[in-house]
Formats: C-alpha cells, structure tokens, sequence
C-alpha cells in the first residue's frame, strides 16, 4: 500500500485497517482475506462489522477482531447434534473447545464428516485424532 495511505496492522486479537476513503478500506479488507485464504485460515475466524468502515477523523477505520474457540451456546448446539445423532460417540465441552471420544475411528470420521457438512458461523478444527 505504498503511496495510497491505507495501512493493516495487528493489534492483539483485532486485525486494524485504516484508509483515506472508504473504497480503499474495503479493498485493504478484501487484501487481509486473500492472505488469511492463502494460509489455509477459514475466514469465518474474522469478525468484520455488518456496518462497514467508519470515519474516524479524515481517515476511514475497518476493526475485524479476531475470533477464537467457541461460545456456550455454540458447543452446547453442537454436542446436542453429536448425541442426537451418533449415540456411541461421548462429545464433551472443555473450555472453549469439544472432545470427542469413541472406541471406533469410523465413527469419529462420520462425525467429521456431518461437521463439515454443518454450515455454521463457526470456524472448526479437528485435532488429535487417533
């Protein structure tokens, strides 16, 4: 961005895009996710704001936090589906993540599977699988 005057900075847990107008923040914004799709990184983790950039001063300013792990109301909904529909699988809530546990691989990869096929707000991962 050089000579246009936008910027992208990381502040803690909030990606912060600044511009001259409001166009040029949204192309800034439009940049930020190319790079997290280049990564590998679902851009469901970013929370960009329904209303769009705001005008802060002379320059237009674009926060999107940073999204992390999943709410109550999140796994709750979740291990509800995983109980409903696969009674031999034991899914439980720690912290802000959801552990899975069966004798059979095949029914953690069906679970996987109807995971993926989910189209919610969330962003998910699965690790240690055994």
């Amino acid at each position: 961005f050089k000579g246009v005057g936008a910027s992208v900075e990381l502040a803690g847990e909030v990606i912060k895009m600044e511009a001259s107008s409001e166009e040029r923040c949204k192309a800034v914004l439009d940049v930020v996710q190319t790079w997290l799709v280049k990564r590998g990184v679902s851009l469901k983790h970013l929370d960009v704001p329904e209303a769009g950039p705001r005008l802060s001063g002379k320059e237009y300013r674009l926060d999107c936090p940073l999204k992390e792990g999943l709410t109550s109301e999140n796994a709750k909904k979740i291990t509800k589906l995983i109980r409903d529909e696969f009674p031999k699988v034991q899914p439980r809530v720690q912290g802000d993540a959801i552990r899975v546990a069966s004798k059979s691989r095949d029914e953690l990869q069906r679970v996987i599977v109807r995971l993926r096929e989910l189209d919610e707000d969330v962003p998910l991962q699965f690790e240690n699988y055994r």
